[in-house]
């Protein structure tokens, strides 16, 4: 190999190997620059995505805050507005207004104002979609309990045909936020706004879970989320008792804030997107794996068809395994 040859290859070996060790570096050092803002970038998506949930959080926590104020403000209007009606004097039987009972409402005899109201929508078990139940915004519907005769109430269903203004004036006030507002006495008599049908055979107020509830404690309680007896809908309860002058309790006043509309409120003021799930839960302790997030209410306890008289088992959130709670 001539002398020129070899002195360029030698040359070509001294300026590459340089270059080539230069290249190396940049390129990790790339590398290591991309490692760091990918990292840089994840933190700071997840600052923001955890500031946007502590937003969304403090938000449905103030909706909630202020629905329970307001159901607690109406029900403590609706129960001292029955008291002074059970308490006073029974209309003479030629002063009575015209009283409507659920079995009309299911016979097509129902008062004139009856229409299908979408508020109001019926989930039936097997029945594919909802159905919109007729009610009447006018009128209470009056029922009574299996065994119970009708003329021995005939004084307090009079005595409670005018609380179809006070119920009407407290859901007008707070329009979307009530399905069912009712009293429901010691004798089995049950009064319910609006007016409607559907009722289950053998339906007693006084067997359900918001009338012993607040019969056996005594003042203002909430419920458990209770599936509605007529629509099948998931409700929240909040009932009072009613007390004669004497203290005694005549009964349970009531009123239904279905969930869906409460989880639709929350939604609406969070403006979360449409396919992002919501649910209701509460911090309590899990006998399996200590303290965990139960499910209180999501979309899916609506469409599950179960019977109305169903005990809602608990779902649970629970951490994975390996996960810190």
């Amino acid at each position: 190999m001539r002398i020129f040859h070899k002195l360029l290859i030698l040359l070509l070996v001294i300026g590459l190997l340089p270059l080539l060790s230069l290249s190396l570096h940049d390129q990790r050092l790339t590398e290591d620059l991309g490692i760091e803002l990918a990292a840089q970038a994840r933190d700071s998506a997840t600052r923001r995505m955890s500031d946007e949930l502590h937003r969304i959080v403090a938000l449905s926590a103030s909706v909630l805050h202020r629905t329970r104020l307001l159901v607690d403000l109406a029900l403590r209007v609706q129960g001292r507005e029955a008291e002074l009606r059970l308490a006073a004097p029974a209309q003479a039987p030629e002063e009575r207004m015209p009283v409507w009972f659920a079995e009309q409402y299911d016979a097509g005899m129902a008062p004139p104002d009856t229409e299908a109201s979408k508020a109001h929508l019926r989930y039936l078990p097997g029945a594919p979609d909802a159905a919109a139940l007729a009610v009447s915004f006018d009128h209470q519907v009056f029922l009574t309990a299996p065994g119970v005769d009708r003329e021995a109430v005939r004084d307090d269903i009079a005595r409670l045909v005018p609380m179809t203004s006070i119920y009407r004036s407290l859901r007008e006030t707070l329009p979307g936020l009530f399905l069912f507002q009712y009293t429901a006495l010691a004798s089995g008599l049950h009064s319910s706004y609006p007016g409607h049908g559907g009722y289950p055979q053998g339906y007693d107020p006084r067997r359900r879970a918001w009338y012993s509830l607040a019969t056996a404690v005594g003042e203002p309680i909430w419920t458990p989320p209770l599936i509605d007896a007529s629509t099948r809908q998931l409700l929240f309860t909040a009932a009072a008792p009613v007390r004669e002058p004497s203290g005694a309790i005549a009964g349970v006043t009531a009123v239904d804030v279905p969930i869906l509309s409460l989880l639709q409120r929350i939604r609406d003021e969070a403006q979360l997107p449409g396919n992002v799930e919501s649910l209701l839960v509460q911090v309590q302790r899990n006998d399996r794996r200590g303290p965990a997030l139960r499910v209180i209410a999501h979309r899916e306890y609506q469409a599950s068809g179960r019977p109305w008289d169903a005990l809602l088992e608990p779902a649970w959130l629970l951490p994975e395994a390996g996960e810190s709670h």
